[in-house]
This record gives structure tokens, sequence and C-alpha cells, in this order.
């Protein structure tokens, strides 16, 4: 299984960089996404596979938690996730279900094309019923904003 995990790696950072250098244009990605705010909408997944994939989302993170809502249905579910940068341009973004950070299940890849503007590509774990890897790519585009507190 790691061995299909790093093949599927291997593949995602092969993607990720073609489209790096399609999109990047001089823009930098945080080093931790704790207290941002992620805006995007997915195109090229079948909706059967999950309606709310093709609805406007908003993934808030917090220090190692990610709230991730749909803003047309307003169906939010809360994760864990892990952020990994290859500066400047490219970030993995790993969401699980428990904190052990043992069960996948999804991967977004950020590519940045200004600093708050970019494509992302969503790899969801294999074990995801109906949804074929090698079939299309899923891609959207996304919004990167910093969070703001109201004190």
């Amino acid at each position: 299984m790691k061995r299909v995990n790093k093949l599927i790696l291997a593949i995602l950072i092969a993607v990720s960089s073609f489209f790096a250098k399609a999109e990047s244009k001089q823009c930098r990605l945080p080093d931790k996404l704790s207290g941002y705010t992620l805006f995007f909408e997915l195109s090229g997944m079948d909706y059967k596979v999950d309606p709310n994939t093709m609805a406007l989302r908003k993934l808030s993170f917090s220090n190692n938690m990610i709230e991730n809502e749909s803003l047309t249905t307003g169906q939010l579910f809360k994760a864990y996730y892990v952020y990994s940068t290859f500066p400047p341009d490219i970030a993995f973004i790993e969401v699980y279900r428990t904190s052990r950070l043992d069960t996948l299940l999804y991967r977004d890849i950020l590519v940045c094309g200004t600093d708050i503007v970019g494509k992302l590509i969503y790899s969801p774990e294999a074990s995801v019923k109906g949804f074929n890897l090698f079939e299309k790519p899923v891609t959207g585009k996304y919004i990167l904003k910093k969070t703001i507190e109201l004190l």
C-alpha cells in the first residue's frame, strides 16, 4: 500500500509541477495555514460521486483542524490536516478523519497564480467510491485570504 501511495504522490508532484510552470507567476504560498480561509469550486468531478463537491466551498484552518463548509448547502464537517509547502508556489493539504492521521480523506494541491489566487487540484483517497483518479483531473480555482478576527 505504501508503494501505491508513493507512486500516487510522485504522479501528483509531476502533475502539480506541470501546472506550476503553466500557472506560477512570482507568487508565494504561506508557510502555514492557521488563520487562513480558502474558498474554491471544483470542476471535472461527476456530480453523482459527491453533490457537495460542485458547490462553492469554504475551508477554515486552525493549528491542526480544518472546517470544510459548503456555502450552497451549509453542510459542515471538521477534520485534521497536514500542510506541506514546496516553496514558493506549490503546497499540499492532506485531510484526515482523525488526529492520529491514519485515515486520509483527500489531498489538495495548491499552485499559486498570485499570492491569493491560484489553481487547486483535488485528489480523493483511492477508497472513494465512484472516483477514478486517472479518468480526468479534478481542478478548480481558489482564493486564499488571511482570516480577520473581530475583537
